[in-house]
C-alpha cells in the first residue's frame, strides 16, 4: 500500500489524509530522497515508478468498477 505518491511525483501536496485502524509501520520517502534516488540510482527509480504505476492502475480499475456498480 502506498499513499502520497502523486504528490511526490508531481511535487505537490497530498490531497488526502491517511488514518490507520490498527498499529502500522510506515516508511517515508522525502522529496529530497526521491530526487537523490532519481539522480544516483536511476534503475531503482524506474523500478519504483513501475510499482507505483501498477498500484495506481489497480486503484483506477477498482474505482471504475465501483462507479459502474453505483450507476446500475
Amino acid at each position: 500500500m502506498s499513499f502520497g505518491e502523486l504528490a511526490l511525483v508531481q511535487q505537490g501536496r497530498r490531497s488526502a489524509d491517511v488514518r490507520a485502524d490498527t498499529v502500522v509501520a510506515c516508511a517515508v520517502l522525502s522529496a529530497e530522497a526521491f530526487a537523490m534516488l532519481e539522480r544516483d540510482h536511476p534503475r531503482l527509480m524506474v523500478r519504483l515508478l513501475h510499482n507505483l504505476l501498477r498500484g495506481l492502475g489497480d486503484t483506477a480499475r477498482r474505482l471504475t468498477a465501483e462507479v459502474a456498480a453505483l450507476a446500475r
